[in-house]
């Protein structure tokens, strides 16, 4: 245990749930418990999706082993997590001249060992570089791995070890030494053009407009009521409004009427 790891909570939803309850007393101590806006429980529920496997793929079932790993989370490296799982290989280091390989996959052929090849979601993977992120740096994360597929004995398929991902696998897994930033964008408020026309300097432009008026921020009494006021373009005809909103409950509303200019 490092004593000197910083103080990182993974477990969000429990000590939220005591903030969100002592949250809700206060309200309700001093008589604003309405005002909170409570959404109604949505449940969502998933299959599991695997990433296409590009150019080469390996049937279910014509594999030697199909192997999928239990508790990824837990894993320090993907090498170690595998190292006696695997039937027929093993990992060593590769020295070359050119690469040095902490660890990776190797298969006996007619009693020598031989540097495995392995495939990310179908793609050959040539670079000792990228093997070495995958099996002994984590750059994919072992719970974004659906499964892993051997393929040693079957001369019908290419041999090697074959890791297949998860869809829109995102990296979430804690890594002291590295800081994940999801850049959120920055947009800056505009306010929606709407002409006055009771100020004499607009009295005499035309008016063509498609949109007359948009407001994302109505707000409405407790009894459902507002006011607005806009000005209607210089054309004639029968105008669209379309008025949605949401409520405290979270519940939605949404009404359409039109109205005639002549």
């Amino acid at each position: 245990v490092n004593k000197n790891a910083g103080d990182f909570n993974l477990d969000i939803n429990t000590t939220q749930k005591e903030y969100l309850a002592n949250s809700e007393r206060n309200y309700e101590r001093f008589g604003k418990l309405n005002q909170m806006q409570r959404l109604k429980t949505v449940k969502v529920t998933a299959k599991q999706a695997i990433s296409d496997q590009g150019s080469f793929r390996i049937p279910e079932g014509h594999e030697d082993q199909l192997f999928k790993l239990d508790r990824p989370e837990l894993c320090a490296t993907l090498a170690i997590c595998l190292q006696g799982r695997l039937h027929g290989i093993v990992f060593q280091e590769e020295k070359t001249d050119n690469c040095f390989l902490v660890s990776r996959p190797w298969m006996r052929v007619q009693g020598k060992l031989l540097p495995m090849p392995v495939y990310l979601d179908g793609r050959l993977l040539s670079n000792c570089i990228e093997i070495d992120e995958i099996f002994n740096q984590n750059v994919i994360d072992p719970p974004d791995i659906a499964q892993i597929q051997i393929v040693r004995t079957n001369f019908a398929l290419p041999t090697g070890l074959f890791i297949l991902t998860k869809r829109n696998r995102l990296k979430t897994r804690l890594v002291h030494n590295i800081s994940n930033i999801t850049p959120q964008g920055f947009t800056k408020a505009r306010e929606f053009y709407s002409p006055r026309y009771d100020k004499p300097q607009n009295s005499n432009l035309l008016d063509l407009r498609s949109t007359i008026y948009w407001n994302p921020a109505v707000k409405t009494s407790p009894e459902g009521k507002t006011k607005f006021d806009f000005f209607n373009a210089d054309d004639k005809g029968t105008y669209k409004v379309v008025i949605e909103g949401i409520n405290a409950a979270g519940e939605l509303g949404r009404q359409i009427y039109r109205y005639q200019v002549e």
